[in-house]
C-alpha cells in the first residue's frame, strides 16, 4: 500500500515534492511516527522533522493530522465541493 501511495504522490508534478518528501508523506499516511519514518526511509530524525515542516507549509496544514487529511485528499482526489 505504501509503495502505491508513494508512486502516486511522486506523479503529482504540481505539488513538486522531492522523492524524500514523498517517502515521508507516504509513511505519515501509514500512521508512522517520526522515529518510525526515519527508520523506514533511512533518514536521520532531524531530516524527517525538516521534511514534515516543509510538507506542513506546502499543504498549509497546522499539524500532522491536518497534513494527513490533506495528503489523503491528494491521494484519493477528495474535494470539499
Amino acid at each position: 500500500m505504501r509503495t502505491v501511495r508513494l508512486l502516486y504522490l511522486r506523479e503529482r508534478a504540481r505539488l513538486r515534492l522531492t522523492p524524500r518528501q514523498s517517502g515521508v508523506a507516504a509513511c505519515l499516511l501509514d500512521g508512522m511516527g517520526n522515529k518510525e519514518i526515519a527508520g523506514a526511509c533511512g533518514l536521520e530524525l532531524d531530516q524527517v522533522e525538516w521534511d514534515l515542516r516543509s510538507l506542513l507549509r506546502i499543504f498549509q496544514a497546522r499539524n500532522r493530522v491536518l497534513l494527513a487529511l490533506a495528503l489523503q485528499r491528494e491521494v484519493h482526489g477528495w474535494r470539499d465541493d
